[in-house]
């Protein structure tokens, strides 16, 4: 009795159908893992290979469990794709919310070099922007805020971005006058003014895709590095002087 039951499990765990199911299970895995990488692409396969595996009537719950696990995924992923199926083709109004899994997950689809500030402090994440939009590239923002003066030091914040490659060019000092003097109406950067300098450009043609958060006296530390493909790319951090606000806009556009 005991060796039937033996032989029998030996059986069934050689048989190539409950192989099937353990493939279904190694990708679902892989998908979660590599969301930031993959962008769930292979999700819709893992979901393929469980329901083949349950049609040959697969004695293990192995596909049973990649398939629901793939389908929770897809749901979630569905939710975000839209925004980027049309930015291939027009450009749409950029978004800026609450930090969640939505608003992080897109974020790190537009600033792929810059993904790493979202580990910075998470619990002074207040809002996250992104942007994307086909031959022009990509930016993103996030928005810290703590009750605590100089919760956000300097030398740290350059520190961890020289871990990941940026390299600090320079800062560059503003008044809260001149930030609220380039604003219109409604807090949006104006596009044009005679008092701009080429440092105060460049930060302005970001600023104009990209929330102004900070209004106070404050220091911008300009970062820079080639990505993956050796494009160079900016960041640009905004330190308010009492390091209660800190802004990180990575531009990433072409």
């Amino acid at each position: 009795m005991i060796n039937n039951q033996i032989n029998q499990s030996k059986i069934i765990s050689a048989n190539p159908k409950n192989k099937l199911g353990i493939i279904a299970f190694v990708l679902c895995i892989i998908e979660y893992v590599t969301i930031p990488y993959t962008f769930g692409l292979i999700a819709p396969l893992t979901v393929i290979i469980s329901i083949i595996a349950l049609k040959r009537k697969n004695y293990s719950p192995l596909p049973t469990i990649a398939l629901i696990l793939s389908i929770i995924l897809m749901v979630i992923l569905i939710m975000s794709y839209p925004l980027f199926l049309v930015g291939i083709f027009m450009k749409y109004t950029p978004i800026e919310g609450p930090p969640n899994f939505r608003s992080q997950y897109l974020y790190r689809f537009v600033a792929t070099e810059g993904k790493f500030w979202l580990d910075y402090d998470k619990g002074s994440l207040s809002r996250i922007y992104y942007f994307h939009y086909m031959g022009q590239g990509s930016a993103g923002g996030l928005y810290f805020t703590s009750d605590q003066p100089h919760a956000f030091q300097r030398e740290d914040i350059i520190s961890l971005a020289e871990k990941h490659g940026w390299l600090h060019e320079k800062d560059i000092h503003y008044k809260s006058d001149f930030i609220t003097s380039h604003l219109d109406e409604k807090g949006y950067l104006l596009h044009e003014s005679n008092d701009y300098s080429m440092d105060d450009m460049l930060f302005a043609s970001l600023l104009f895709r990209c929330p102004v958060w900070i209004k106070s006296e404050c220091t911008v530390i300009k970062l820079h590095k080639n990505d993956t493909y050796g494009i160079p790319i900016r960041t640009y951090i905004v330190l308010t002087t009492t390091g209660d606000q800190l802004a990180i806009y990575c531009d990433q556009r072409t």
